[in-house]
């Protein structure tokens, strides 16, 4: 087994040999797709000259050129091995994939000869203008011209095979050889595809396990560290508790040592007065009284030391209960704490999106991005022709929809720059317009279309029920997040009349050139948004008979000319740049 940073080289050479065998089947298969079609259609496609010509028995190679083979060893070669170094030899270059093909067809199926090949290659264009010199070819294509020859080419052929009569059993035992070495090597090749298998999948298996080893060393690692930490807290707590019994023995132990010095004190006491003798009753008696004083001194003494020694005791347990208590309290409050500092990170981070949103909202400020906005519009967007144009193609859906009146209009969303308005003025349609560029919808009024100034949710949210017949938002929903797109979903179901129409036109990522670049040129875009996902959120929040119209595809003469892959490829980067959903309010 090796480690993540060693290469197998046996690993890696049955890998290159693997590679290689499934190249040469797909060059058999893509031989065969070609080599299809008709004979005639053959067309040399010039390719760089060879390196070296390998010899097909004993598999040494030597420099093409002048150098090269004979035509008898040419004819040594079988199948496509025998067209590459025909080519290599004739016309001093590569075969091409066409005429390897024709060429191989041609052989395989009998309507050529290898010497007819020699003969069509020498003769060609490319042949002559090459003039090859190739020992013994002179009269293989000699005798080739001749039994093409109309009246005489017949018995040419027959005097020429009844001369090839005496090297047919050479020649039938060179094809057998072959045909057994190209067994011989697809078993071998067989074998070694079978062992690379079985060896790639024991490494695999044996991967596997030794990753599964590695989590459970790491589980095991992780459960011991835990464990560790836990009866080093254990151990702490038990040491602080033992120190404070310690004591309360140590206490024991002094009293009854005093207890014992105060026996041994008295008895001599008792020993003197004896000895003495000339102690009287008195002396006696009040001595005794001393030594009662004494036991019963010491009996209290020990009681005292005896509830100091409980107590202490109890307050080990307390203080190990305490422990555990500050442990959980402390893990509790790290918990708050931590969640604290997330919510003053964020509350920090609305802060901040709010002053900088006050910095722009000054008046100045604002009216400066919306001139730009407005100029980056007038860059990017089209003309007011061509987009009045396009807007075109939503009128019939107004026209035949009996929600829109005079009473109930039409309110265009983001009305910008007021084509949409315009084209809807034209066909006598009631219509105004929302949009919150300052510079936009002061162009707007001046052409005296009725247009309001303010944000779209905030608009709509003033507006009473069933009081608009239509709604469209042209190239707006790419720039709001999917809440407020769900908000404004919301208050047009509310506000339309039953079978108002609703129309969100937004640019298609179904284009390539429009998802991975067009797109993001406008810097207020949030993200692109798929045709079936947009129907899929109009439908969920209410809308009914939700359609796809895919819309402004690039010209006709921007794409690529060829067949089907050609005109896959159209569709992917050329094929139409905008979309709409087109949904209903349920009558």
């Amino acid at each position: 087994m090796h480690s993540s940073g060693e290469i197998d080289p046996f690993r890696h050479a049955k890998g290159a040999e693997i590679i290689s065998l499934i190249d040469r089947l797909r060059a058999d298969l893509t031989l065969m797709k070609i080599g299809a079609g008709s004979l005639d259609n053959w067309k040399s496609v010039p390719l760089p000259a060879p390196n070296r010509i390998a010899h097909p028995s004993t598999g040494t190679s030597k420099a093409s050129g002048a150098a090269g083979l004979s035509a008898g060893e040419l004819l040594e070669f079988d199948d496509a091995l025998f067209v590459e170094n025909a080519y290599r030899t004739l016309l001093r270059r590569e075969v091409d994939p066409g005429g390897l093909a024709h060429f191989l067809t041609a052989l395989r199926s009998g309507k050529m000869s290898k010497e007819v090949i020699l003969t069509t290659l020498t003769d060609s264009e490319e042949g002559v203008r090459t003039r090859a010199v190739v020992p013994g070819l002179h009269r293989i294509v000699r005798w080739d011209r001749l039994r093409r020859k109309r009246v005489t080419g017949y018995f040419a052929g027959v005097f020429i095979d009844f001369l090839r009569l005496w090297t047919l059993p050479a020649r039938l035992q060179r094809l057998e050889s072959s045909h057994f070495r190209r067994g011989a090597d697809l078993a071998h090749n067989a074998d070694h595809l079978l062992a690379a298998t079985a060896r790639l999948n024991a490494l695999a298996a044996a991967d596997d396990e030794r990753k599964e080893n590695v989590r459970g060393l790491v589980r095991n690692l992780t459960e011991l560290s835990e464990s560790l930490e836990s009866v080093r807290a254990e151990l702490a707590t038990r040491a602080r508790a033992a120190d404070l019994q310690a004591f309360g023995f140590a206490a024991l132990s002094a009293l009854n040592q005093l207890e014992a010095v105060a026996g041994v004190e008295s008895e001599k006491i008792r020993e003197e007065l004896a000895r003495l003798g000339a102690a009287s009753l008195e002396e006696r008696a009040r001595v005794d009284e001393l030594s009662a004083s004494a036991n019963r001194l010491g009996t209290e003494a020990r009681a005292q030391f005896g509830e100091i020694a409980i107590a202490l005791q109890n307050a080990g347990a307390q203080i190990i209960d305490l422990t555990s208590g500050l442990h959980g309290f402390a893990a509790e409050a790290r918990g708050r704490i931590g969640t604290l500092d997330d919510s003053a990170q964020d509350r920090d981070r609305k802060l901040a999106g709010i002053m900088a949103r006050r910095r722009i909202d000054s008046p100045e400020q604002a009216r400066l991005l919306d001139a730009m906005y407005a100029d980056f519009e007038a860059r990017f967007r089209g003309s007011p022709e061509e987009i009045k144009e396009r807007m075109a193609v939503y009128l019939p859906y107004i026209q035949m929809c009996p929600a829109v009146t005079a009473s109930t209009p039409l309110l265009d969303i983001g009305c910008g720059r007021g084509e949409w308005l315009e084209v809807l003025r034209d066909a006598v349609i009631p219509a105004r317009g929302v949009d919150m560029n300052s510079v936009t919808a002061d162009d707007c009024k001046r052409r005296g279309l009725e247009v309001v100034e303010a944000n779209a949710l905030d608009h709509l949210s003033v507006q009473g029920d069933s009081t608009l017949g239509a709604i469209s938002a042209i190239h707006v929903v790419e720039h709001l997040s999917f809440e407020e797109l769900l908000a404004l979903l919301e208050q047009a179901l509310r506000v339309l009349r039953p079978g108002g129409v609703l129309i969100f036109e937004t640019p298609n990522p179904e284009n390539l050139i429009v998802g991975a670049c067009a797109f993001w040129t406008d810097p207020t875009h949030l993200r692109p948004l798929p045709p079936e996902a947009l129907r899929f959120i109009v439908e969920a929040r209410g809308f009914s008979g939700a359609e796809i119209t895919r819309l402004h595809p690039f010209p006709p003469s921007t794409h690529l000319a060829g067949g089907e892959s050609a005109a896959q490829l159209n569709q992917l980067l050329y094929g139409p740049r905008d979309y709409a959903v087109i949904g209903r309010k349920p009558t």
